[in-house]
């Protein structure tokens, strides 16, 4: 009713998220990358300027870090003026990291996602870390977590 893979019909419309999923992915290193790709979000106009708002919650550490203004970019590009962008993803080193099982991790400090989003053309509203110790109660082990956490705004 509506809906393709779970996604509403706007947001799958035209091939979207495969298009989008082969952007950012480094699966697919070896084909054309090029900026000329037409398959962007901005170029195809599917939802440009027509988001109430973002979340990217523990989602921009998965994208590789060459590739993440381009994806801030897309963000940026459905937003609808003055609303907002909710980030929060993970913190350590500032470093990228392949996993054993071939994913793709980036540790972020506050300065980068700064840095990231501000030259995308956000404006940054609030900034902090999330400090939370976390509990497995099956092996009474603690664990304490540190994510970086802000609020972006798309200028009026």
């Amino acid at each position: 009713m509506g809906f393709q893979s779970g996604w509403p019909v706007i947001l799958a419309k035209g091939n979207f998220l495969q298009k989008q999923h082969d952007q950012f992915s480094d699966a697919e290193e070896n084909k054309d990358t090029s900026s000329n790709n037409s398959s962007s979000l901005g170029e195809s106009k599917c939802c440009t300027g027509g988001v109430d708002f973002v979340t990217l919650i523990f989602t921009l550490s998965a994208v590789p870090l060459h590739r993440m203004p381009a994806a801030i970019r897309e963000c940026f590009s459905v937003l609808k003026p003055g609303d907002l962008l909710l980030f929060r993803d993970y913190v350590l080193n500032q470093t990228e990291e392949w996993v054993s099982d071939g994913t793709h991790s980036y540790f972020f400090c506050a300065d980068t996602v700064r840095d990231l989003f501000t030259g995308s053309g956000f404006n940054e509203l609030e900034l902090e870390y999330c400090c939370v110790k976390s509990t497995n109660h099956r092996t009474g082990k603690s664990l304490h977590r540190v994510w970086v956490q802000e609020k972006f705004q798309k200028p009026f």
